[in-house]
């Protein structure tokens, strides 16, 4: 039971990392992708397209992992194993599973990242 309850915790700090790091990045790619050295941008202008779809994914993520780090805090399981079977969403809402939530979560960010360095790659 004491395990189980730790599980929980790891996955309430884990999911905090990653709202973290969602922000992190985002602003830190928005930042790099329009930053100027007088009139001139630093980078070239990055493919517009997927540029947005990073963004876009980034948010998706940051608003998955939001919902598992405020659902863990209003959560009444005996641990990370009933929390993630347990259907979860956004204003107390049974909308998924909080195991999907996660795979959102993570499959969100890693197609966000995928996505901005094609941005770079394919940039004009």
């Amino acid at each position: 039971m004491e395990a189980n309850l730790k599980k929980l915790e790891l996955l309430y700090d884990h999911t905090k990392f990653h709202i973290g790091l969602c922000l992190i990045l985002t602003s830190a790619y928005i930042t790099l992708a329009t930053s100027k050295i007088g009139r001139k941008d630093v980078l070239p202008v990055l493919h517009p397209a997927l540029a947005w779809i990073a963004v876009a994914l980034f948010l998706a993520a940051g608003i998955a992992a939001g919902v598992v780090a405020s659902s863990v805090t209003q959560s009444r399981s005996n641990g990370a194993e009933d929390f993630l079977r347990a259907k979860i969403g956004p204003w107390d809402t049974a909308l998924l599973p909080a195991k999907l939530w996660v795979h959102i979560e993570h499959t969100a960010f890693w197609l966000a990242v995928i996505c901005a360095v094609l941005s770079f790659v394919f940039s004009k």
